[in-house]
């Protein structure tokens, strides 16, 4: 093939793409019998730029309908509202999921959830519902349906589809998750959980959303207020709850000697989950800052020696005496008995018969399991 031969090809391949491309064209674009030279203009006007308005609100919508997503998922712990995970709710008035049970994490599945709420906004904002709604880093998609404009000048048809950048990203979950799981694996086993919690991040705060505090709470399960993403002027708020429960029984580790009048009182906190409590005693003060299980630290007091081990009292939580009128500091609370008052426990021991200075402690029992002994608390016992 010559040259002349060789550049009459590629325009003859030129003039049969144009061909194509024509045709391909003319298929989303029925231009009707308008006038010559005119039709473009009007074609342009009443097709093309209503088309696009169109496709302008949907934009304006879809990204005012993700950010609402967003922010209503963070609000009830990455579930649709009124749902709740797996692992239950923590709190009232709204009740908060869990994230956690134990061991058994029940995380939302985002993607599903950001495909049910958004859904649910596009239908109540009188739009088609779109198909396949989800995030890509910052830009929130969907797929919609087939339109078509007509006018005198054709038809212009397109697709109702949007990807519009939201400012934010719902991969943070996975931030908040993980640290989530740190803080739980870190902290479930420790005896005094408000010390390990003052490990958490900054940004992770006690309470609901709104009602943030600085004080951890008593329970060992608890909301939390996480500060996320800046989305809308101000941090995206999660708010969702953990379980620091523990198979282990924590000893009683803050026990309090309290004078009452000529005798004294036990106080000691408050424990989720208890079924009992025991209150022990002996006059063997060599066991005075030993620790061990009950079994251990009996034997080793000196019988032989005539010193005693007793366990003085125990009592169950529906034993326990819960009147406010009784927990005023001169109230004459009945020795041998214990009362709530807040979240601490109140026990007047009966000392009776034991004239020497002793060693008081307590342990608490949970699913049949009794705590070891950590704490003692040493008295004079006042003979009268």
């Amino acid at each position: 093939m010559n040259k002349k031969a060789a550049v009459f090809h590629w325009i003859l391949f030129g003039v049969l793409g144009s061909l194509v491309l024509f045709y391909i064209l003319a298929a989303k674009i029925d231009a009707g019998s308008g006038v010559k030279g005119e039709w473009q203009l009007q074609f342009l006007k009443e097709n093309y730029l209503e088309a696009e308005k169109d496709l302008l609100k949907l934009d304006i919508a879809a990204q005012k309908i993700g950010r609402e997503t967003a922010i209503e998922l963070a609000k009830n712990g990455g579930y649709p509202p009124g749902k709740i995970s797996d692992c239950e709710v923590v709190g009232t008035a709204p009740a908060v999921p869990l994230w956690n049970a134990g061991t058994r994490w029940c995380f939302p599945d985002i993607a599903k959830n950001v495909q049910e709420v958004a859904t649910a906004k596009f239908a109540s904002e009188r739009f088609s519902v779109p198909t396949e709604i989800q995030s890509k880093g910052l830009i929130f998609t969907g797929k919609g349906e087939k339109k078509s404009i007509s006018s005198p000048a054709g038809t212009y048809r397109y697709d109702t589809n949007f990807a519009v950048n939201i400012d934010y990203s719902f991969a943070d979950y996975l931030n908040v998750e993980q640290e989530a799981t740190d803080l739980v694996l870190k902290c479930h086993a420790e005896a005094d959980l408000a010390k390990c919690l003052q490990q958490k991040p900054n940004w992770w705060k006690y309470g609901p959303c709104g009602q943030q505090s600085t004080a951890p709470p008593t329970t060992r399960r608890m909301v939390f207020c996480v500060e996320g993403t800046v989305l809308s002027g101000g941090p995206l708020l999660y708010q969702l709850g953990l379980d620091f429960s523990s198979s282990e029984v924590f000893p009683v580790d803050r026990i309090e000697v309290v004078a009452n009048g000529a005798g004294f009182e036990l106080q000691f906190p408050e424990r989720e989950k208890t079924e009992r409590y025991r209150i022990y005693l002996t006059d063997d003060l060599i066991l005075e800052g030993k620790t061990g299980t009950v079994e251990d630290l009996a034997r080793e007091v000196k019988t032989g020696f005539n010193y005693r081990w007793e366990m003085l009292d125990e009592f169950a939580v529906q034993e326990i005496v819960v009147d406010a009128a009784t927990c005023s500091p001169n109230a004459g609370r009945t020795p041998s008995k214990a009362y709530r008052c807040g979240d601490k426990i109140i026990y007047v021991p009966d000392l009776t018969g034991w004239p020497r200075t002793v060693l008081l402690t307590v342990t608490v029992v949970e699913n049949g399991k009794e705590s070891a002994i950590q704490t003692w608390k040493k008295r004079e016992v006042l003979i009268t």
